[in-house]
C-alpha cells in the first residue's frame, strides 16, 4: 500500500526479512540503502489482536511516529486491511509523517540550494493551514519556485490548486479570473512532456476540479477523478476532496465510497466529514447526511436535509443561525456558486438542492 503513494520507494519483503533477528536499523538502511525503517510487532489474547508499528529515521534511529491497534474479531484479513490503512494514513499521503519530517528537512536548505521538490514541500506547508493568508504565502512559494525553474509541472500544478482552492474556500476577490489563471496554468502543465507519476497525479486532480470550473463538463470532470484515484488509491486527502467532484457530477455512490476512505483516517478533519455529508445529501440519502454534517458544524448543510426530511422548523433554524454570519447569502448566487458563471453541479442535482434551500428560507437574491 505504501508503494501506491508517489515519491516513496519500498524495499521488498523478501529483502527486508532477512532480518529476522535484532540489529541496529543504520545497519539494515545501510544494506537496503533507505531512509526510512517501518517496523512493529503483532500479539494476539483472548481474542483481542494487538499490534504496535513505528516509523524510525534510519539515519539517527530516532522514532518519528508510534501507534498501537487493538483489533477485535477473527477476520484476519478485514484486520490487516483495516490497520494497512490506518499506518498509510498516519505515515504516507500529503498529510503524513514522511511529508512533515521532509517538509522540516526543506526549511532547514539555504535558498541557494533549493531544488524544485524543495519549494514544492515549503509551500505545501502553509497551503494546508487552509485560510486565504496561508494559501497567498503558499502561491508565492510556488511562483519564487517557478521563476528558478521554469520548466516545472510540479509548481504550476500547484498554483492553480491555490487558485482552485481560494475559489472553492470562497477567498477569492474575482473567482472567474482566478478560474481563468488556475486553467491556464494545467494547460502549460499538460504540455510538459515527461511529467513524473506525482506529478501525473495531481496533472490529473487539477483536471479534475478546472473542468467543472471552467466548463461545467461534469462527465469529464468525473472521468479526471478517477484517474487521479486509480493512480494513488489510499490518499484520504485526494479521496475527500475529489469525493465532493464526483457527487457534483451525480456520481454519489462512488462519492459515497471515497469519502467513508478518508474518514477512516487517524486524522481525520471535519472537512472530511462535510464531504461525506453532501454525498449522502445528493445521493437522496438526508437523514444519513445529518450526523455527517453535525461532525463537521455545518449549518447550511443541515438545512438543507432537514428542508429535504420536510423538518420545515429545524431546517429554517439552522438557516437562520448561517446567516446571520452571510446575510447576503441568496438562491442566486448559489446556483452558480463558487465561479459566479457556471452551475455548481448536474442539473439534475441542483434543481431539487435549490428548492430546498428555498423551503430553508434562502432569499431569492
Amino acid at each position: 500500500m505504501l508503494s501506491t503513494y508517489p515519491g516513496l520507494r519500498v524495499t521488498s519483503r523478501t529483502s527486508s526479512f532477512v532480518y529476522d533477528k535484532p540489529v541496529k536499523v543504520q545497519q539494515v538502511a545501510q544494506d537496503l540503502g533507505v531512509v526510512y525503517v517501518l517496523e512493529g510487532s503483532v500479539k494476539k489474547s483472548a481474542g483481542t489482536i494487538h499490534i504496535t508499528a513505528q516509523l524510525i529515521d534510519a539515519a539517527t534511529g530516532d522514532h518519528m511516529w508510534a501507534e498501537r491497534f487493538e483489533e477485535l474479531g477473527g477476520d484476519v484479513v478485514a484486520i490487516q486491511v483495516d490497520v494497512a490503512n490506518k499506518i498509510f494514513d498516519s505515515v504516507a499521503g500529503l498529510r503524513g509523517e514522511i511529508r512533515k519530517k521532509e517538509q522540516e528537512d526543506a526549511w532547514r536548505k539555504s535558498a541557494p540550494s533549493l531544488e524544485e521538490y524543495d519549494y514544492y514541500l515549503r509551500g505545501n506547508q502553509f497551503f494546508f493551514q487552509a485560510d486565504g493568508n496561508g494559501n497567498t504565502k503558499a502561491r508565492e512559494i510556488f511562483q519564487d519556485g517557478l521563476v528558478k525553474f521554469p520548466d516545472s509541472a510540479l509548481l504550476r500544478l500547484k498554483i492553480a490548486s491555490t487558485y482552485w482552492a481560494s475559489i472553492e474556500r470562497g477567498q477569492s476577490d474575482d473567482p472567474w479570473h482566478d478560474v481563468e489563471l488556475g486553467w491556464k496554468l494545467v494547460k502549460e502543465a499538460e504540455a510538459v512532456r515527461d511529467k513524473s507519476r506525482f506529478e501525473t497525479w495531481l496533472y490529473h486532480w487539477m483536471r479534475a476540479g478546472y473542468h467543472q470550473l471552467h466548463d461545467a463538463d461534469f462527465e469529464r470532470s468525473a472521468d479526471e477523478a478517477e484517474a487521479t484515484i486509480k493512480l494513488v488509491p489510499n490518499d484520504p486527502q485526494a479521496l475527500a476532496v475529489l469525493s465532493g467532484i464526483m457527487a457534483k457530477a451525480g456520481r454519489t455512490d462512488r462519492a459515497i465510497e471515497w469519502a467513508q476512505q478518508a474518514i477512516r483516517d487517524p486524522n481525520a478533519m471535519g472537512y472530511y466529514h462535510e464531504q461525506l455529508g453532501w454525498a449522502y445529501y445528493l445521493a437522496g440519502r438526508p437523514a444519513d447526511a445529518l450526523p455527517e454534517f453535525s461532525k463537521a458544524q455545518s449549518t447550511w448543510g443541515q438545512a438543507v436535509s432537514h428542508a429535504r426530511l420536510g423538518e420545515m422548523d429545524k431546517a429554517r433554524a439552522f438557516m437562520a443561525e448561517y446567516l446571520k454570519d452571510d446575510p447576503g447569502a441568496t438562491i442566486a448566487d448559489e446556483a452558480v456558486w463558487p465561479t459566479g458563471k457556471q452551475p455548481q453541479m448536474v442539473e439534475q442535482l441542483l434543481t431539487p438542492y435549490l428548492d430546498d434551500l428555498r423551503k430553508a428560507g434562502l432569499p431569492e437574491k
